[in-house]
């Protein structure tokens, strides 16, 4: 930093706070701003020289982060067959709530979950700044349940089997009779599958007479658990520290506190105030507000940086200024000029490379340190797309002019000689033909032709732009109406194929019968008597009859 320069800084106000002054590097800061603005403006219409530092000011801004935790519990129940294995405290069903409440509200407030807690605020202070709205502190080490009689089987385990009696049913073959009748024959037999006992064993039960309670798994017993768990709702607070001004405590709270704490300096382990079941802790965090002064072309403009990162807060647009007669020539000079005077400046070489490359204005703002406004590149984008546009579009007409002629001609082809309907089976349905099918495919086709035109006529243009730039492309321009004026024209061109092709299908056709056949067609009838055979029509008898 040159003499100047550092009789310029004023530091009047961190002269009532010494140590908040030696946490920060202000005259770096300063010197860091500086060269951002020199290098922004260089190459702009106008060189880094050009800036001249009229005034420099730095505050510090101290705001307390605080953060309430109140801890809560919850359990759930679940019911399966048979007995618990494990540690499990049996209640009565009715005490089950009761009893698993009490040990979720004593695990809650019990040391073990406050040094969690605690730890969790108290560990690193990025983490313990920005927790989520919820966190986890662990399960209850308390399981509690109840065991209940199974209502299926009334705690037997099993239940009788309802397709027989005592494991014995009724011979399905001769319906219980012991024997069967023989077709034609006065006697009866005896059943093969019963052989005479009438019932056989039941296979629902193989014979038992009773089947297990598939609910309780054959135990009787329905057993159910409740396990809890613990975890902590967290809420945020800022709170302005006297000494400060309460302003910049509202305006660099109000997208909240997070963002603020990459750039400020903080002491190490809040202060945590305790309480049964929660934990309050609060951070103090200090940063620097470095303002700048300048002038540009005899005009004067005032910038504001936050932080130990010195982030943009307020920032003039001055490269509006300077840059507008670059924009200016960039907007009367042909297409080619354009993209060459865009070429020779920083700013318009940024947005030159989205035009071109891709991205976003934004990107462009930041790279300049938002010293110029998102009109002016919005301004300057569109003159240079509307420049890499007119270079594009002759390619991109001619590729058109090709690519649909070729479409039509290949795709009336596989039309006419019906070679689309030829790669799909014939179809058995009355609601279509060969013929509508071969037109169906015949669209598809056209569709797909038309969708590799379009890629072929994009391409076509970006290569005329690399010819024109002598540079790299990586964005296909866009067509414009092209597409959409090629396209109506070969769905009407197609239209007209395909009503050529149905009427050349329905035209009659003229059979004309040569004179022996003729002849032999007015004969009479008596001529083929004892060559064909008489056939006499059905006789169908009446249906009410």
């Amino acid at each position: 930093m040159t003499s100047t320069a550092a009789a310029l800084t004023e530091a009047g106000d961190l002269s009532r706070k010494p140590d908040l002054l030696a946490m920060f590097d202000i005259d770096g800061g300063h010197a860091r701003i500086e060269s951002r603005l020199r290098e922004a403006l260089d190459g702009n219409g106008a060189s880094g020289s050009d800036l001249q530092v009229l005034k420099r000011n730095a505050s510090i801004q101290a705001i307390r982060i605080v953060a309430e935790t109140v801890t809560h519990w919850s359990f759930r129940s679940r019911a399966f067959a048979g007995r618990a294995k494990g540690d499990v405290e049996y209640v009565s069903p009715s005490a089950l709530k009761q009893v698993m409440s009490n040990h979720c509200e004593e695990w809650a407030a019990s040391n073990t979950v406050m040094n969690l807690l605690r730890s969790k605020l108290a560990a690193e202070t990025k983490v313990g700044m920005s927790l989520p709205a919820e966190i986890s502190l662990g399960t209850v080490p308390h399981t509690v349940g109840c065991e209940e009689r199974c209502s299926g089987c009334h705690g037997l385990g099993s239940n009788n089997c309802h397709l027989c009696q005592n494991g014995q049913a009724m011979c399905r073959h001769c319906m219980g009779h012991g024997d069967l009748h023989v077709t034609g024959e006065r006697y009866r037999v005896r059943c093969t599958t019963c052989f005479g006992r009438r019932t056989v064993q039941c296979l629902g039960c193989a014979g038992a007479g009773w089947l297990q309670c598939t609910p309780c798994g054959a135990t009787g017993i329905i057993t159910t658990l409740a396990e809890g768990s613990v975890s902590a709702r967290v809420a945020y607070r800022t709170e302005a520290l006297g000494g400060f001004d309460p302003d910049w405590h509202a305006a660099l709270t109000k997208r909240g506190h997070t963002w603020l704490i990459d750039i400020s300096k903080h002491a190490g382990a809040p202060k945590l105030v305790e309480a049964p079941g929660s934990i309050q802790a609060s951070w103090s965090i200090a940063l620097q507000v470095l303002d700048q002064r300048f002038e540009v072309l005899g005009k004067a403009y005032k910038a504001t940086f936050v932080g130990n990162k010195e982030a943009v807060w307020s920032m003039p647009h001055f490269l509006d200024a300077t840059a507008k007669p670059i924009a200016a020539s960039m907007a009367s000079a042909a297409p080619t000029e354009a993209f060459a005077i865009a070429d020779r400046h920083p700013l318009a070489k940024s947005v030159r490379g989205v035009v071109l490359e891709g991205g976003d204005d934004e990107d462009v703002r930041r790279q300049f340190a938002s010293a110029v406004s998102p009109e002016f590149v919005q301004g300057m984008r569109l003159t240079l797309q509307k420049a890499r546009d007119s270079l594009a579009s002759h390619a991109i007409g001619a590729a058109w002019r090709r690519a649909i002629p070729i479409s039509l001609l290949l795709v009336a082809y596989g039309v006419g000689t019906g070679l689309f309907g030829r790669l799909l089976p014939k179809p058995n349905g009355r609601m279509a033909t060969s013929d509508d099918l071969n037109l169906l495919l015949g669209f598809v086709a056209l569709c797909i032709l038309f969708a590799a035109s379009y890629w072929f006529a994009g391409n076509a243009g970006r290569n005329a732009l690399k010819v024109a730039l002598g540079t790299s492309v990586k964005r296909m321009p866009p067509q414009g109406r092209t597409p959409a004026v090629a396209g109506l024209a070969a769905v009407a061109l197609f239209a007209g194929v395909g009503f050529t092709f149905h009427s050349s299908e329905d035209t009659p056709i003229a059979v004309t019968a040569s004179p022996a056949r003729a002849a032999s067609a007015s004969a009479s009838p008596e001529l083929y008597e004892g060559i064909l055979p008489k056939v006499s029509p059905p006789t169908v008898p009446f249906a009410g009859r």
